[in-house]
């Protein structure tokens, strides 16, 4: 099937008809609507750069009171701990402390060995003694 010169031309002439229909359509869809100026654009622009370095220094300020909550609480774990050996070492120390003093050692000799003072020694070969 062929189209004649006048057939060609009158689908010519609808589809012309039917792209102007399609852009009036759209003119009128869009009338009110304004493109925004370029100072309209950078004022947006610069209110969301704004609000987002607000929401990261809220989130940075959280993370740091996050993290000084956790500093503070191994703080007081290692606190703790610290307590605890320096007890146990104490304990310890004066175990080996009766048991030289018993064993005969004098007082000084427990003191250089042990690293207690000399009138800790002392103290503990008087007691251990008697």
């Amino acid at each position: 099937m062929s189209f004649g010169l006048i057939e060609t031309v009158s689908i010519a002439a609808l589809l012309s008809g039917a792209v102007i229909l399609g852009i009036g359509l759209w003119q009128w869809q869009h009338a009110g609507k304004s493109v925004p100026s370029k100072t309209d654009v950078e004022k947006d622009l610069a209110r969301l750069i704004r609000e987002g370095e607000d929401r990261i220094s809220s989130l940075l300020q959280m993370l740091d009171a996050s993290q000084r909550e956790q500093i503070d609480g191994m703080r007081s774990e290692l606190t703790s701990v610290k307590s605890d050996v320096e007890w146990l070492t104490g304990e310890r120390m004066i175990e080996q402390a009766v048991s030289m003093a018993r064993d005969g050692m004098s007082a000084e000799d427990i003191s250089a060995d042990l690293g207690l003072s000399l009138e800790a020694a002392q103290t503990i070969s008087v007691i251990r003694r008697h």
